[in-house]
């Protein structure tokens, strides 16, 4: 279990050193043409573990929610779970991503619940601009981790002695949500709840 659990961070390590040294331009190509959103991104990393001998399910609905990334192991406390956000620009940045990281949460949570007895889990964050947002390494709870993962995909013109903008550090107080913010992530919840409804029923009528 521990070696499992092990081998999950340094898999998610390699992804991010892949993408980093190796496919930073590609990903970046392949973000710009076929659409901004997150989930572009997260396809790459779901295909990373496949092809690494894991068995991922992309958004599958479970619990009533649609993980962004779920690969169950016969094992339920070596389950893992993904959740991913991207950005480009600033503005606005730092909100998104505690939100993002609040939304992990209140999913470990309702899965915790249910089969899934979760230990850890990864918050996957693509930078593709803007200043660079520094996350914690990793945040304990109660029976289980967060390991908040940043890859930066930003090109050249916006890094190093060209970054115009000051790195800014996103603390641990931050990202850990109170009572008023899981009241916050339970409304998103439902909201979440209702479309998935509604693409399992399109699902249904396009079969």
């Amino acid at each position: 279990m521990l070696g499992a659990r092990r081998s999950l961070r340094a898999l998610l390590g390699r992804f991010k050193d892949r993408c980093e040294r190796h496919d930073r331009e590609r990903l970046l190509k392949l973000s710009i043409e076929r659409g901004t959103n997150e989930n572009r991104l997260t396809e790459e990393l779901t295909r990373w573990l496949f092809d690494e001998g894991l068995n991922p399910l992309s958004r599958p609905l479970v619990a009533g929610l649609e993980p962004d990334v779920l690969e169950p192991f016969r094992d339920p406390t070596a389950t893992l779970y993904v959740e991913a956000k991207q950005y480009k620009v600033t503005r606005g940045t730092r909100s998104k991503l505690i939100k993002g990281f609040w939304q992990l949460c209140d999913t470990v949570h309702r899965l915790r619940g249910h089969q899934f007895d979760l230990t850890e889990a990864f918050y996957v964050v693509f930078r593709r601009g803007g200043a660079l947002f520094e996350l914690p390494r990793e945040i304990p709870f109660e029976g289980w981790t967060a390991f908040p993962l940043l890859i930066d995909l930003a090109p050249a013109k916006v890094v190093g002695s060209r970054q115009r903008e000051q790195p800014q550090v996103v603390s641990e107080s931050e990202l850990r949500p109170t009572p008023a913010t899981r009241d916050t992530s339970s409304a998103a919840r439902t909201s979440q709840r209702r479309k998935s409804g509604r693409r399992a029923r399109r699902r249904l009528r396009n079969d």
